[in-house]
């Protein structure tokens, strides 16, 4: 995660809070505004904690420049915050510019999307504030220098953890504003019969499925267990090629690839959770050494791997 996306995010999020204010929905802009400066506290004291009395890093020796980079997602969350506060004292004072009054459904499809936002930038600001810091090697030694230590299958757990539950959220949002636009449309003023009638069924059988199928299935498996595979670790397969995790994806993890002659095989690449799901860090977990316990066997790397996602 890198603060130019999140200043994507944090605009898109305030642009849905200025939306709620011209519909009765304005209270939620306030509330969205209220939860945000608490995640960003919250967070912002988990880092500073983390850093045990150091000054946050400024460049020096090549590494990232968390002073300038954390003002920059200061000023985002400052203006998110600002803008939904704003919104939200101001929106009953301006009802004669809400689009509608009576149409309940339509409100209720604007309030998702608005939740839509927070969950998406509140989810950007855990890997700023707690992921970002362990894998750039702020708080802790990165992974290239301490992989195989058990800190990092906690970090690992909790980056998917904090995803898995974004994801399951920002699928109810969006399947909430679905079934809610649909049942205005149909509904004209959006009564109730014709929603349960038609666009909640709708709705929740659609959650069922996505949620089957992809957050909970990531929450279960991954999340509430400790991953396998850890940033760090080093994959073998049996023909001398090596993959190293980089970054969690949340179909699996991005590894850079190397043959056999110890060269670089292409850009980054993904390997998804089927793969992962068979490597055996519980045989290696008795290792008499932390560097040991980082490298896993695999099946075969060369052309098994698919060009990652951006």
């Amino acid at each position: 995660m890198n603060p130019t996306f999140m200043w994507v995010q944090a605009i898109c999020l305030a642009l849905a809070c200025t939306v709620l204010t011209l519909t009765p929905g304005h209270l939620e802009a306030l509330v969205l505004a209220l939860l945000l400066a608490a995640h960003w506290l919250v967070m912002n004291a988990t880092y500073a904690a983390a850093l045990g009395g150091r000054r946050r890093s400024a460049g020096e020796d090549g590494g990232p420049d968390r002073q300038r980079q954390d003002r920059r997602v200061r000023r985002q969350v400052v203006m998110a915050v600002s803008i939904g506060l704003a919104t939200g004292v101001a929106g009953p004072r301006l009802q004669h510019l809400w689009l509608w009054h009576d149409r309940t459904l339509l409100t209720v499809c604007f309030g998702a999307l608005g939740a839509l936002g927070w969950t998406i930038y509140a989810s950007s600001l855990i890997d700023w504030y707690y992921v970002r810091p362990r894998i750039d090697g702020i708080v802790r030694k990165p992974p290239c220098l301490s992989s195989g230590d058990e800190a990092w299958g906690d970090v690992m757990r909790l980056w998917y953890l904090h995803r898995a539950i974004a994801e399951f959220l920002a699928i109810v949002a969006v399947i909430t504003a679905f079934s809610s636009f649909v049942g205005a449309l149909i509904a004209g003023k959006g009564s109730l019969p014709t929603v349960a009638a038609v666009a909640l069924p709708t709705g929740a059988a659609g959650a069922l499925v996505l949620l089957t199928q992809t957050a909970l299935s990531t929450l279960r498996h991954r999340a509430l267990n400790r991953p396998w595979v850890w940033i760090g670790d080093e994959l073998r397969d049996g023909n001398g090629w090596r993959a190293y995790v980089l970054h969690l994806t949340m179909s699996g993890v991005l590894v850079s690839v190397w043959d056999s002659r110890r060269r670089r095989w292409g850009r980054e690449r993904e390997i998804t959770h089927d793969r992962l799901d068979v490597v055996p860090r519980q045989d290696v977990m008795a290792a008499s050494s932390v560097a040991s316990k980082s490298v896993l066997p695999i099946g075969p790397i060369q052309g098994e791997v698919a060009p990652a996602a951006r």
